[in-house]
């Protein structure tokens, strides 16, 4: 572009202007894999590319086209997985997008065999089982004969070592009854297995805690004089293994003349008694996962002391 400004001036001004043409990203879905079924099955789209980089690092969007569905986790990543329960072929669409400009298509193929496989659903993502309570041990398996028996194991050790716990027959799921000393604060891990030459076994996704209760204390008894502000005390209490949570204050009044308890829900809560007698408060703590026993403390309320002035002759 050329601009003259005047006669007078006779100044020339030259503009120079760029354009920047942006080229879309490229996706590439990966190469087609032929797998069994029961197995977690990882799609990969790192062989993606960007030509000229910009103006944003490519991001990813996976969808399923064709198969039995499925659902795919982590479908907006580089890798997501899933995990194929049935035979079949499944299809997988991965686009990407530098930020202005998407890719075409790309597809993958998974081709899953027919299998025999057991997996564990239930302790798998990291849950927090009370020690003392009854628990659901639960799989799914195919191709297993429903009278066949299973095996189940436990570890503490994230995988070092396993102990049988108990057998089962194949009918999807074991209830458990927590010991109450033997795994307390434990992170662990279950593993099922079907005995045979060559065992079929699957260990649990995430280890979970088999967790203790918290203890409640409410305090020492105390004696005061109707009118006087009162203040409970429960930082006695405590949980042995420190979680999943910090805890949690609920108290409440059982007996006595109604008062308003203020921060009921905390470790130091106050009133005034309304009247003489005896006030009784409960303390229940929680660790976010299960409840202490209730503690009690005892306030007696007497009456204001009268004094008697000496007599004056």
């Amino acid at each position: 572009m050329q601009v003259t400004l005047s006669a007078a001036a006779n100044v020339t001004a030259n503009f120079a202007i760029d354009f920047v043409v942006n080229q879309p990203p490229l996706a590439n879905a990966g190469a087609d894999q032929t797998v069994n079924a029961g197995l977690k099955v990882a799609l990969d789209g790192s062989g993606s590319n960007d030509p000229d980089h910009g103006p944003s690092a490519i991001t990813y969007s996976w969808s399923q086209t064709g198969g039995p569905g499925v659902a795919l986790a982590n479908p907006t990543t580089v890798t997501p997985d899933f995990t194929p329960l049935e035979a079949g072929t499944y299809i997988f669409k991965l686009v990407v997008n530098d930020g202005l400009a998407k890719s075409v298509p790309d597809t993958v193929t998974i081709t899953v065999n027919d299998t025999v496989y057991l997996i564990i659903q239930a302790p798998n993502v990291g849950e927090v089982w009370n020690v003392g309570s009854k628990q659901t041990i639960s799989w799914i398996s195919h191709n297993i004969d429903r009278k066949k028996l299973l095996l189940l194991y436990l570890s503490t050790d994230n995988g070092l070592n396993w102990k049988k716990i108990a057998s089962a027959r194949n009918v999807g799921f074991k209830t458990w009854n927590i010991p109450k000393k033997r795994y307390v604060s434990k992170q662990t891990l279950f593993k099922i297995c079907l005995k045979q030459t060559v065992p079929i076994c699957d260990q649990s996704d995430a280890s979970f805690t088999t967790n203790q209760a918290p203890v409640a204390e409410a305090g020492m008894k105390q004696t005061v004089i109707l009118g006087t502000n009162v203040t409970l005390n429960g930082g006695a209490s405590r949980d042995p293994d420190y979680g999943p949570a910090a805890l949690i204050y609920k108290w409440i009044q059982t007996r006595g003349p109604v008062i308003v308890l203020t921060g009921a829900d905390t470790v130091t809560p106050g009133f005034i008694p309304s009247a003489k007698g005896t006030y009784v408060f409960g303390l229940v703590v929680s660790d976010g996962s299960a409840n202490s026993k209730q503690d009690k403390v005892t306030v007696r309320v007497n009456p204001p002391r009268l004094v008697r002035l000496p007599l004056v002759s």
